[in-house]
């Protein structure tokens, strides 16, 4: 099946500091998106990818999806050809959504932003999914200001009966670089967090103490990935706002055409990566250095 990342439109209620399209700057990032897409211009849109690549996997993203106009509605043209999952950040009401949309069609991603939405508020939005039928997973931002209480909310979800899955931060702050300066003792902390269950909560310090050094997995380390076979082009396509395909966001071309032009052409096969570091590891490609 083919995956599609897609920038849906860049609406938000939030401006989180973390956030790319706050430090690139909303109005110069909205400017990019003209007018939003009628409901019977998105669903021929997709209805053409799945007669060129069958039935596809779309991680809807943003900006938060549940802005755009005519969401819920957009939403119930395109799972009538493909699979999706949707990123939100659970600020507005999913009455519509769980009326319209069965819970077999989509998978929900939401983000908890400490800053500016109160838990409780944000486990009622779960549960209300939860109750519905729906898979929805939480997803929480390593962001070094808001490091030191990631193990608590992660407990707290969990007495509430939902896993929270942890996300390193890639940017600036405070004059260092992300994640590349996470330091010795955040990168322990994040793989225990990662690691953490109810089962493993008694001797938390004692645990936390005796992690692995040893341990080199890469959820916080910077993924060299130039050089190696990529099948993002021809498996996996990010796409803009403006339609415009591209093979992932770490590279500015090639361009594969366009999703509301209908132009879209994904490559035959792999190539080699020429990005330095695979950020979100999600653009499938193959461990090894082909050159």
């Amino acid at each position: 099946m083919i995956t599609f990342t897609w920038d849906m439109g860049y609406y938000c209620n939030f401006k989180c500091d973390y956030c790319y399209f706050t430090q690139a700057g909303w109005m110069n990032i909205q400017k990019m998106q003209g007018e939003p897409k009628s409901p019977d211009e998105m669903e021929s849109a997709w209805e053409n990818i799945c007669r060129s690549y069958g039935n596809a996997k779309i991680y809807i993203t943003g900006g938060e999806p549940f802005l755009y106009p005519g969401f819920v509605n957009i939403l119930t043209r395109i799972i009538k050809y493909h699979v999706v999952h949707v990123t939100t950040n659970l600020s507005l009401p999913v009455d519509e959504f769980i009326r319209k949309i069965p819970a077999d069609k989509v998978e929900v991603n939401s983000t908890y932003h400490p800053l500016y939405m109160s838990i409780d508020e944000f486990v009622r939005q779960v549960i209300k999914l939860k109750s519905a039928g729906y898979r929805c997973g939480v997803c929480y931002l390593a962001y070094p200001a808001q490091l030191k209480e990631m193990i608590n909310y992660k407990r707290y979800f969990k007495a509430q009966g939902i896993d929270m899955a942890l996300t390193a931060y890639w940017g600036d702050y405070k004059d260092k670089e992300y994640p590349r300066d996470y330091n010795s003792s955040e990168k322990k902390y994040y793989r225990f967090a990662e690691d953490w269950n109810s089962e493993s909560d008694e001797g938390f310090a004692e645990r936390f103490i005796k992690i692995d050094k040893t341990d080199n997995r890469n959820s916080v380390e910077s993924e060299l990935s130039k050089g190696c076979t990529c099948y993002a082009g021809s498996r996996y396509a990010t796409i803009s706002v403006n339609g415009i395909a591209k093979p992932c966001g770490q590279i500015n071309g090639p361009i594969l055409g366009n999703l509301y032009d209908k132009t879209i052409k994904l490559l035959n096969g792999p190539y080699l990566c020429e990005a330095k570091f695979c950020k979100s590891k999600e653009y499938q490609y193959s461990n090894n250095t082909e050159k």
